[in-house]
């Protein structure tokens, strides 16, 4: 893909998770990281808006093919586990 495409997420956090998100997400597994380069994802940051508490997530893509990229990332077993910590 040329012209990456930028991708923004906002996500509501549970306060009583807000710390533990945070240190998880300080060590962020390099199996995990990995998979998203793999799949042409770059570029990635999550902040957090602690008065709302919200989570603000941006990244680009660079591939060419979105749907079949995201539906890699999800088949992951590693990312599957990280998800079920972060979840």
């Amino acid at each position: 893909m040329s012209n990456p495409k930028r991708i923004c997420q906002i996500i509501k956090l549970k306060p009583e998770r807000a710390e533990e998100y945070k240190a998880l997400h300080a060590a962020v597994w390099p199996t995990v990281l990995a998979t998203l380069a793999r799949h042409h994802i770059i570029d990635y940051s999550i902040h957090h808006y602690p008065p709302l508490q919200l989570l603000v997530a941006t990244y680009k893509y660079t591939g060419d093919d979105y749907d079949k990229d995201m539906a890699a990332i999800a088949a992951d077993e590693e990312t599957q586990r990280w998800w079920k910590l972060d979840g």
